[in-house]
């Protein structure tokens, strides 16, 4: 459901959906463990990216990152990373920046073999 009210540009519906969605999360740790968990926090990375929450969207992006690898979708990761960059870039760290995009770039290689 937050999914579709962020396609609708409905940030505040989508947020609201989605916190549901943590609270429920935080009541029973085992309803889907860490999958369900980094798609909240994904979701909310891109909620908060959206409203210019850069700061919030940066954290529940990282949190993203650091779950467990079978959590992950390759698409998200996608995504995250070049969130990740323009958030960087907005807060002007040139150094973080370049770290994600080394990350987006492997990640790019080790599934899509860009590297010769």
């Amino acid at each position: 459901l937050a999914r579709n009210y962020r396609g609708l540009n409905q940030y505040k519906l989508a947020k609201q959906h989605t916190m549901e969605a943590d609270r429920i999360q935080q009541e029973s740790g085992t309803l889907r463990g860490a999958d369900q968990k980094a798609q909240i926090n994904v979701s909310l990375g891109h909620i908060f990216f959206e409203e210019k929450k850069f700061k919030q969207s940066k954290k529940h992006f990282e949190l993203y990152l650091s779950a467990p690898s079978f959590s992950k979708l390759l698409h998200n990761e996608f995504s995250v990373y070049q969130r990740l960059i323009a958030i960087d870039s907005i807060f002007n760290d040139a150094s973080s920046a370049v770290n994600y995009y080394k990350r987006y770039n492997q990640l790019l290689d080790s599934n899509f073999r860009f590297k010769k």
